[in-house]
Order: structure tokens, then C-alpha cells, then sequence
């Protein structure tokens, strides 16, 4: 599923571009009241987005199947970040788990 979220967020590059001024600020040391700050605002730029396509994670991960685990895709995905200049770690080791968490927490409400 990983590979479907990047794949979303690749195509919503101005919502993305947001979120990633906001996880610069990301502190993996921060306390937990720091950290919830940067969840909060990410989802706050993320939740409309989600609302007006009325994307839950089972629309994400439908939009997958097994090729989309393929390590070619993986790259070409690795590639449009580069290209866009989008810092490759913060994406995968911030971003992606937020917007996962995002997303399952969703759809336990729906």
C-alpha cells in the first residue's frame, strides 16, 4: 500500500508540496505534544483533499493490485520525487506513515 499512497500523493503535487514544508519540521526526538502538532497540520492540509475525492484507504489500496509492488515502479516513483526535488526520506519515513495512519483512523469512523 505503500506504493499507492506515494503514488496518490505524486498526483496531488500542490497539497503535497504543503505537507512537506510542514514535515520539516518533523522531530523524531520531539515529545508527543510536538509531534501532534506537525499530524495535526498535515491533516489539516490532507482532510479536504481526502473529503472532496471521498478517498478512504480501501480507495487507495483498490487502486493497487500485485504489479504495483513491482521495484520498477518503485523507482520510476523514487525518480518523480527526485525530479520534483522532493526530499526521498522525509516522504518515506514521515509522510507515508501519517497519511496511513490518516487513513485508517478514517475509515474506523466511517
Amino acid at each position: 500500500m505503500n506504493l499507492s499512497v506515494l503514488r496518490w500523493l505524486l498526483s496531488h503535487r500542490a497539497v503535497l508540496t504543503q505537507v512537506l514544508e510542514v514535515a520539516k519540521t518533523w522531530n523524531p526526538d520531539a515529545d508527543l505534544l510536538a509531534k501532534w502538532q506537525v499530524v495535526d497540520q498535515i491533516a489539516r492540509l490532507l482532510l479536504p483533499v481526502f473529503a472532496s475525492e471521498d478517498v478512504s484507504l480501501m480507495t487507495i489500496e483498490n487502486t493497487t493490485d500485485y504489479a504495483a509492488y513491482d521495484i520498477d515502479e518503485a523507482f520510476e516513483l523514487g525518480v518523480q520525487a527526485a525530479a520534483l526535488g522532493i526530499n526521498w526520506k522525509q516522504l518515506i519515513e514521515v509522510i507515508v506513515p501519517i497519511v496511513i495512519a490518516l487513513l485508517e483512523a478514517l475509515d474506523r469512523v466511517r
